[in-house]
């Protein structure tokens, strides 16, 4: 015990010392809706507001609002702010080493390998180059690869001390993880076949009795972190989850079709074999540039050691290292199957890049050379290390010098403010309260929206600026932003509530922030006046 206590404090000294050295997060999402969602759920604005972050708007707001606080609580203490919002990638590294200590502590009589083996899986797969890019960020996705990793490891810890407590542990955890994200969800199903590869010695009665009461905890989990918001959206919207699946729940206030992220359509059963090394060469999974060899490295030691241990595990039916090696090896493929069916964004994979050290170590215990001598394995692991780190990119999702400070803009009190493009959410933050934000378009560079209106939503626009004396339209001025694939819905905005009698200066003297999404010259402060 006071190892691991050890370790943790390790974990988050280290993590939360790296932040304030990366500094303060100024990602796009940030700007666009987490730092507003924020905002808007602790100051009652769902309703109030119109979709000023997009669909965004409506996600769970909870982990934005502890960010938000943490931002506005200790604002003047900029590496109080950066610390405590580096802590998750501290998080993540212990729990990964608790994953690793349960695999690897026992695996050889030589007490060296088993330290060397579980110092490489935690720091490679600490260090993964996705992992390092989004420390600190209100990206939140190693907030969540932390849940459901940690209820992975709940479930190897039931596997062998066969107590009912981890059970519930494991399904209150990745409900949580659900409830904060829903693309979590895609990691229920391999949880469950790894649950049956550790208990199938229990025989398929207990198997589906521990699977049920696995289940019932899952939605225990979901609903006490999602429960609550579902109501207040379906309250005001009539969609729960507004406006996604708004084919089910058919909203009046949105079109009746699922949302699509129309950019993880180019998927084919070419790509979903080699998919780990196609985006080694190019990034069909990220907005931005990366490249990390492990990624490549670890998918062929996967497939490696799936057969492998596969073989091993035929030859024998008594519980043993194997059944955990190909539990977390079938977790890992059936999670990699439903992320590139459902949400081929590389940033939602983040609980399988983090058990790519886990993935290499188990390969080096497959290849009895490898790990035949002290020497050998401490050689293996340096040397891949070094491989690891000869080509290593991180993404850049944008750092700032300062925390950020949201301008106070020249609004007057019950006004109507149409956002015009993104990301501007965050601009429709600690404004006065009587004045309502509205977003006229989304979509990234204004390419594309990302919101299907109904005519209901146009008259629900049209009754808040009615009786309104005053619009004003903050306009992003972003690169290409003229092009678009929904020009008529465009031109039925214009023509709707944006006319010839608009006056438009360019914002000038509002922020000194030098990031690019605060710059003035890339927004138009236009007022309208009846």
């Amino acid at each position: 015990m006071k190892t691991k206590i050890t370790v943790l404090i390790i974990c988050i000294l280290i993590s939360g010392l790296t932040n304030c050295i990366l500094g303060p997060d100024g990602n796009w999402d940030f700007y666009a809706y987490h730092y507003y969602n924020g905002y808007a759920a602790l100051h009652g604005r769902v309703g109030y507001d119109i979709m000023p972050a997009g669909i965004q708007s409506y996600f769970n707001p909870l982990l934005d609002i502890i960010n938000y606080l943490i931002i506005n609580t200790f604002r003047q203490y900029q590496y109080v702010v950066t610390f405590l919002q580096g802590i998750s990638w501290g998080l993540l590294s212990f729990v990964l080493y608790l994953i690793s200590d349960l695999l690897f502590s026992k695996v050889t009589e030589d007490r060296l390998i088993n330290n060397a083996l579980i110092f490489f899986a935690t720091i490679v797969g600490a260090t993964e180059c996705i992992i390092v890019s989004e420390i600190g960020t209100s990206l939140n996705d190693i907030t969540i690869a932390i849940l459901i990793l940690l209820s992975l490891y709940y479930l190897l810890k039931f596997a062998q001390k066969q107590k009912n407590k981890y059970i519930v542990y494991s399904g209150v955890i990745v409900g949580i993880a659900c409830g904060l994200k829903l693309t979590s969800s895609i990691y229920i199903i391999p949880l469950v076949i790894s649950f049956c590869l550790l208990n199938i010695k229990n025989g398929l009665k207990n198997i589906l009795k521990d699977i049920f009461i696995y289940m019932i905890f899952v939605l225990l989990g979901f609903l006490i972190i999602d429960g609550y918001w579902m109501l207040l959206i379906y309250k005001n919207f009539g969609n729960p989850f507004f406006p996604m699946f708004n084919d089910i729940f058919k909203s009046k206030y949105y079109a009746f079709v699922n949302y699509e992220d129309y950019r993880l359509n180019n998927i084919n059963i070419f790509k979903i074999f080699l998919y780990p090394i196609f985006w080694s060469i190019k990034n069909y999974v990220c907005e931005h540039y990366f490249f990390d060899f492990r990624h490549s490295f670890a998918y062929f030691s996967c497939i490696y050691s799936l057969i492998i241990v596969i073989k091993n595990r035929l030859k024998t039916f008594v519980f043993n290292i194997y059944d955990i090696n190909l539990s977390i090896l079938v977790f890992s493929v059936f999670s990699y199957l439903l992320w590139i069916k459902a949400t081929p964004v590389v940033r939602y994979f983040i609980p399988i890049l983090a058990l790519t050290g886990v993935l290499i170590s188990i390969f080096i215990l497959n290849i009895k050379f490898l790990y035949s001598s002290r020497r050998n394995v401490i050689l293996t692991i340096l040397s891949l290390i070094f491989i690891f780190n000869i080509k290593y990119t991180t993404p850049n999702w944008g750092r700032l010098d300062s925390i950020l400070e949201v301008p106070k803009l020249p609004i007057e009190e019950n006004s109507v403010v149409f956002l015009y493009g993104k990301p501007a959410g965050y601009f429709a933050a600690r404004q006065y309260k009587k004045v309502r934000f509205i977003l006229l378009l989304g979509g990234n560079d204004g390419e594309s929206s990302d919101f299907i209106p109904s005519e209901l939503y146009f008259e629900k626009v049209d009754s808040l600026v009615k009786n309104k004396k005053k619009y004003i339209i903050m306009r992003v001025r972003r690169k290409n932003f003229e092009r678009t694939k929904d020009e008529d819905y465009r031109k039925m905005i214009k023509n709707r509530y944006i006319n010839a009698k608009l006056k438009c200066t360019k914002i000038r003297d509002i922020t000194q922030n030098t990031d690019r999404y605060t710059r003035a010259e890339n927004f138009d402060f236009c007022e309208y006046m009846e």
